[in-house]
């Protein structure tokens, strides 16, 4: 058994409440018998392929969004993500862009965005992002050529742009909006989206990422952190779960980012 400590990165902070890896760090370490070294990146929803520790060795697992693991090469699915505690998830592994739009806009679909300023996480956000871009592209249109797109770096962020009234609308993961702005009604809810997984890189055997997974599964439903974070429990997920993100990414799904 190696004794080097598993470096554990998550791109999902502050959004994802920062307990919810500390928990999952604490759980991997029993399961290993290694040290986990946990580390935050908030910068972004995930690595991208010219700068991918999970490849060169800075990360042995990251937790980040569908988008980012989709699009990287070298990484593998550890098979785990969480099930959101919120009735339209029903079960099952998703979640889902939220549109939040101020009162003064009757917003009739997405066609009533045109012209608007929205709030965007980052580029390589799925529902602080993507969602919307995707649902827009669908309607025939775009992005930066249809709405006045400004891209905050967060989901608190876009939060506090529109509570300031600095921008028209803003879309949000909808776990992140249930937990701290549970007084904001969605005005659209787009998707349902895969929930972000957990990524190991070359540093743990299918052994240990299978080890992993089971430990965090185990946790159960009713755990007060995951409860108190907006998520119902951790539960097994599969490639095919995001075969749906991956086919819209690989067809250039990402706005021209990566």
């Amino acid at each position: 058994m190696s004794s080097a400590p598993v470096r554990f990165t998550t791109w999902l902070v502050p959004g994802i409440e920062l307990s919810v890896f500390e928990l999952a760090a604490g759980v991997v370490e029993n399961a290993l018998g290694r040290n986990v070294e946990l580390s935050v990146v908030s910068s972004c929803s995930g690595p991208q392929n010219d700068d991918n520790p999970l490849v060169d060795g800075r990360a042995d697992l990251g937790w980040m969004c569908a988008t980012a693991y989709v699009g990287l090469d070298g990484v593998e699915l550890v098979g785990v993500a969480w099930n959101p505690d919120d009735p339209d998830a029903v079960t099952c592994p998703w979640y889902f862009s939220d549109l939040v739009t101020a009162p003064a806009l009757e917003l009739d679909g997405l066609r009533g965005l045109r012209g608007r300023r929205v709030a965007c996480n980052d580029p390589v956000s799925l529902s602080g992002h993507l969602g919307l871009r995707w649902a827009l592209e669908d309607e025939g249109m775009s992005l930066e050529g249809d709405v006045d797109v400004v891209f905050t770096g967060g989901h608190l962020q876009s939060l506090e742009q529109f509570d300031a009234g600095q921008v028209d609308a803003a879309v949000i993961d909808s776990v992140t909006l249930r937990v701290h702005r549970p007084d904001l009604a969605p005005t659209i809810r787009l998707g349902p989206w895969p929930t972000q997984p957990l990524v190991a890189g070359s540093g743990l055997t299918a052994a240990d990422r299978h080890t992993v997974r089971d430990a965090l599964v185990a946790v159960g439903g009713n755990d007060r952190v995951l409860r108190a974070a907006g998520l119902a429990a951790f539960v097994p997920v599969a490639a095919s779960d995001y075969r749906a993100v991956r086919a819209r990414v690989r067809a250039g799904g990402l706005g021209g980012r990566r």
